[in-house]
């Protein structure tokens, strides 16, 4: 017979394995683009561990919240992947996790140009490029200028729009030279010959430009 402390170890061992079979499955299920499966499987983890004797830790639960709020995003289910957005935007405050801030806070700007909150939008991609401005990280800023870019198109700032894009365009295009890029598949996107293809498809047709003069190399 087993102890009661024997118990309860062993009960969190079967916990921490069912959560981690769950959240593979989902995460196979997402890859399968079959989202409303995945969705289903990141909510039993997250209510699996919400009822474990340990509770949910704030990086499982960003974990699996991302996960969750990527397939929402793909089912177009914009109001509750912003619930899930916000609480990890908690989470990260909480942890001073600079990089997860800027991360949620990119998400939350392409989910209100998708839902038309764009003056929203616009606030929050200065927000996100003002900590990756302040953190000095080169990458992390390539990655809120294209946000801002593109909520900027969507509010008819072509200017601010095209500014963004060219210094979004020219950090991508420095760190594929370098080998090194952390999001290699936009980065190859972003230095490519025709970088409007970045954007997505809007109402006024867009000049299409066949070349690019690389700002950081003129």
């Amino acid at each position: 017979m087993l102890a009661g402390g024997d118990v309860r170890v062993t009960r969190e061992a079967f916990s921490s394995s069912k959560l981690a079979e769950l959240q593979a499955e989902a995460e196979k299920a997402r890859s399968a683009s079959a989202p409303a499966e995945a969705i289903e499987l990141y909510t039993r983890a997250l209510e699996l561990a919400a009822a474990s004797p340990k509770g949910l830790a704030g990086e499982q639960e960003f974990a699996l919240r991302s996960g969750r709020a990527a397939c929402y995003h793909e089912m177009a289910n914009y109001p509750v992947e912003a619930e899930d957005l916000a609480v990890m935007l908690r989470i990260a405050r909480e942890k001073g996790d600079l990089q997860g801030q800027v991360d949620v806070l990119n998400r939350q700007v392409l989910l209100l140009g998708n839902s038309g909150e764009l003056e929203t939008g616009r606030q929050l991609a200065e927000e996100a490029l003002a900590l990756a401005l302040a953190a000095g990280d080169r990458k992390m800023e390539a990655d809120t200028r294209y946000p801002q870019g593109i909520i900027s198109e969507y509010l008819g700032d072509f200017v601010q729009a095209d500014s963004a894009a060219e210094q979004a365009w020219a950090i991508y295009h420095r760190q594929a030279d370098r080998r090194s890029p952390r999001r290699p598949d936009l980065g190859a996107e972003l230095a490519g010959s025709r970088f409007d293809l970045c954007f997505p498809p809007l109402s006024r047709p867009r000049r299409l430009k066949s070349q690019r003069v690389c700002v950081c190399c003129s």
